[in-house]
C-alpha cells in the first residue's frame, strides 16, 4: 500500500510539472504574437511601439499626478522662496509656520489629500470691556460679510489682549490658489486696521439695536413698494378695494408686470382679464355688489378670483354675510401656493399655504362720500376764518391741509374701529407713506398724525394675523412712548416668542418703576391729568408684571413666577388675576413649606 501511494505521488508531480511548462511556452508564444502584431500596425501607421504598461507602473503614475496639500504647499513655497520655520506632524495634518511678504503665517496641510488650511493674527488690542463687545461685533460683521474669510479672537492670559486670527482654506488647492488666499489673508487684515481706526464708542447694546434696526428695514422694504403701486389709484373711497391693495396687504406686492391672468367665476359667468393694469387696479367688490341697484344688494352666489403670477397662485372667494339698511357686509377669504413649475420646491408630504380671511363692509348710504366730508373740512375752514368756537371734529378736520390726506386718514381710523382692516389698511398705508415724508424723525415727530397711524396700521395688521407688518407699526408708535401702543408692542413680542422679549420687557419695567417713584414722591401736588397720568402708567406696569408672569410660566420658571404673582396680589385690579394663576400653578407644582 505504501508503495502503492509513492507511486501516485511521483505521477502527479510529474503531471503538474507537465503541465507548468506547457502553459509556459503558450504564454510566451502569446507574448511574441501580441508584440509581433503591434510591432506590425505601428509599422503601417509610421509610428514606435509602446510597452504595455504594468501595473507597478500605473500606480507610480498615480502617485505621481495625486499630490497632498503637504507638497502642493511646499512646492508653492519654493517657488516663493520661502522656507518653512516651523513644521510638526498632527496625524494625518501638518502644521506649519512661515513668512510670506512680510507676514507671519501658519498652515495645515493634509498629507494624503489636497487640503490646507491658512491662518494669520495680523494684530492685538488691549483688553477692555468695551473693547471686548467691539470685538464681539467685529468678528460677526466681517466673517459674515466675506466669502471666504473667517475673523476669530482668541485671549491671551498672560499679557491681557485679544488676539485676532483670520482663517481661509479648503479642498483641491493648487499653488495658485494659496496665493490667492494670501491675498485675502492680508487684504482682511487692512480692514480690520480700518475699522478699528473708524470705530465708535457705542455699547454693544446699541450695536445690536442698530442691527436689529436694520433687519427690520429690510425685512419692512416689501412694505414701501406696494404703497407706490397702490398711489397710482386715487380712489381713497372705503367702498373700493382693488386687487393690488387686497394682495399688498394681506400677502406682500406683486409687481403689475407679474400679473399673468385674472378669471372671476360669478352668477354673470366667467370673465378672464389679461391686461396687467385691469389686473391690479380690479375692484372686489366689483365682483359681489350690484351697485346699479336700487336698492343696491349683493350677489348671494359666492364669487370666486384666481389671479396667476409669474411665482404665486392665489385665490380669493367673496362670501356674501348680511345686509342691513346702511351696510353690506361681506366675508373675503384669501389663498396663496406656489405657482406650478416650482410645486417641486415644497417636498413636505403635507403642505400648508398661506391664507386669510376678514370681514368687508360696502356701505350704501352716501354719508361718508368723499364729496359729503369735503363739504364738511370746507364748513370747518370757514368757522376757523371767522373765529368761531371749533368742534372736536372740527378741529381734527382742519389739523391737516394737504389734499385729500384728511380724509384718509379720519375714514381709515373709523373703518378700523369697526373692525374694517382690510379697507383701513387701503386707506391709512398710503397717508402714512405721505406723512413720514414730512416727519424725518418718527420718535421726534412733530405731527402726531404719523404716529396715531402707524398705531391704526399696527392694530389692523394685528388683527388680521399679518404679525411682522404688525411689529413693524408698532415698533414706531412705541417708540413715541404711546401707552396703547406699548401694550400692544409687547404683547405682540409675546406671541411672536421674539428672543428680545425678556430684556426688553425688563427695561421697561425698570424704566416705569423708576417713573412711578418720581410720580409717588409728589403724589400730593399732582394735578388731575397728572393722577390720571400716574395711575395709567401704574396699570401699564402691572400688565408688564402680568406678562413677565407669563413668560416664566411658560418656560417653566415657576419660582419667578410665583414672585410675580405674590407682587400682584398687593393690588386690586391683579387680585383676581394673580390668585387664579398661583391655584393653577399650585396643581402643576406645590409650593414649598
Amino acid at each position: 500500500m505504501d508503495f502503492l501511494v509513492i507511486i501516485l505521488f511521483l505521477l502527479g508531480v510529474g503531471i503538474a510539472i507537465y503541465v507548468a511548462v506547457r502553459f509556459s511556452n503558450w504564454a510566451e508564444n502569446l507574448a511574441q504574437s501580441t508584440a509581433s502584431t503591434a510591432a506590425s500596425q505601428a509599422a503601417n501607421e509610421g509610428t514606435t511601439p509602446q510597452p504595455l504598461p504594468s501595473s507597478t507602473t500605473t500606480e507610480e503614475a498615480t502617485a505621481h499626478t495625486s499630490r497632498t496639500g503637504t507638497e502642493i504647499l511646499h512646492n508653492f513655497l519654493r517657488q516663493k522662496a520661502c522656507t518653512i520655520e516651523q513644521s510638526e506632524e498632527k496625524g494625518e495634518w501638518q502644521q506649519s509656520s512661515f513668512q510670506y511678504q512680510g507676514g507671519l503665517f501658519e498652515a495645515y496641510s493634509h498629507n494624503h489629500r489636497d487640503e490646507l488650511i491658512l491662518y494669520h493674527s495680523p494684530t492685538t488690542i488691549d483688553y477692555s470691556p468695551e473693547n471686548f463687545k467691539w470685538v464681539q461685533y467685529i468678528c460677526q460683521k466681517m466673517t459674515v460679510g466675506s466669502l471666504h474669510v473667517k475673523l476669530s479672537h482668541d485671549y491671551d492670559n498672560e499679557n491681557d489682549l485679544f488676539i485676532f486670527n483670520f482663517q481661509v482654506g479648503g479642498a483641491g488647492i493648487r499653488e495658485d490658489i494659496i496665493e490667492y488666499y494670501l491675498s485675502l489673508l492680508f487684504g482682511a487684515a487692512n480692514q480690520l486696521k480700518i475699522e478699528y481706526k473708524q470705530r465708535d464708542e457705542r455699547t454693544y447694546e446699541e450695536i445690536v439695536e442698530q442691527l436689529r434696526d436694520r433687519a427690520l428695514f429690510l425685512r419692512c422694504q416689501q412694505y414701501n413698494e406696494p404703497m407706490r403701486i397702490m398711489a397710482q389709484y386715487k380712489h381713497f373711497n372705503a367702498n373700493r378695494l382693488t386687487l393690488s391693495q387686497a394682495i399688498t396687504s394681506l400677502f406682500e406686492a406683486v409687481p403689475v408686470e407679474d400679473m399673468l391672468s385674472l378669471t372671476i367665476v360669478s352668477e354673470r359667468g366667467t370673465e378672464q382679464i389679461s391686461q396687467r393694469d385691469k389686473i391690479a387696479s380690479f375692484d372686489l367688490f366689483e365682483a359681489i355688489v350690484k351697485k346699479h341697484n336700487d336698492p343696491i344688494i349683493a350677489s348671494d352666489i359666492p364669487v370666486v378670483i384666481t389671479l396667476d403670477t409669474t411665482f404665486f397662485h392665489y385665490t380669493f372667494t367673496l362670501h356674501f354675510v348680511e345686509q342691513t339698511s346702511n351696510n353690506i357686509f361681506i366675508r373675503l377669504t384669501a389663498m396663496k401656493v406656489q405657482y406650478d413649475h416650482l410645486q417641486q420646491e415644497m417636498p413636505d408630504v403635507v403642505y400648508t399655504p398661506e391664507s386669510v380671511s376678514c370681514l368687508l363692509c360696502y356701505e350704501t348710504n352716501e354719508e361718508h362720500s368723499f364729496e359729503t366730508f369735503g363739504h364738511q373740512i370746507e364748513i370747518a375752514r370757514q368757522a376757523c376764518r371767522t373765529g368761531q368756537k371749533l368742534t372736536d371734529e372740527q378741529e381734527q378736520l382742519i389739523i391737516l391741509t394737504e389734499g385729500n390726506l384728511e380724509y384718509q386718514l379720519l375714514e381709515g381710523s373709523r373703518l378700523a374701529k369697526h373692525s374694517r382692516y382690510l379697507q383701513a389698511i387701503a386707506l391709512l398705508e398710503p397717508a402714512y407713506r405721505r406723512l413720514i415724508q414730512k416727519d424725518q424723525d418718527i420718535v421726534e415727530s412733530r405731527f402726531p398724525k404719523t404716529i396715531d397711524a402707524a398705531y391704526q396700521l399696527g392694530c389692523c395688521y394685528y388683527h388680521l394675523n399679518q404679525m411682522d407688518k404688525a411689529y413693524y407699526y408698532f415698533s414706531i408708535a412705541y417708540k413715541a412712548d404711546r401707552l396703547d401702543a406699548s401694550y400692544m408692542y409687547f404683547q405682540l413680542l409675546y406671541q411672536m416668542r421674539d428672543v428680545h422679549l425678556l430684556h426688553e420687557l425688563t427695561e421697561e419695567k425698570n424704566k416705569m418703576e423708576k417713573i412711578l417713584q418720581d410720580m409717588a414722591k409728589r403724589r400730593e401736588q399732582l394735578d388731575e391729568d397728572e393722577e390720571r397720568q400716574y395711575n395709567n402708567i401704574r396699570d401699564y406696569y402691572l400688565f408688564l408684571y402680568k406678562l413677565h408672569a407669563e413668560i416664566m410660566v411658560r418656560d417653566e420658571r415657576y419660582e419667578l413666577a410665583y414672585d410675580d404673582l405674590n407682587y400682584l396680589l398687593q393690588y386690586e385690579q391683579t387680585q383676581e388675576y394673580a390668585q387664579a394663576k398661583i391655584d393653577e400653578l399650585d396643581k402643576i407644582i406645590p409650593p414649598e413649606e
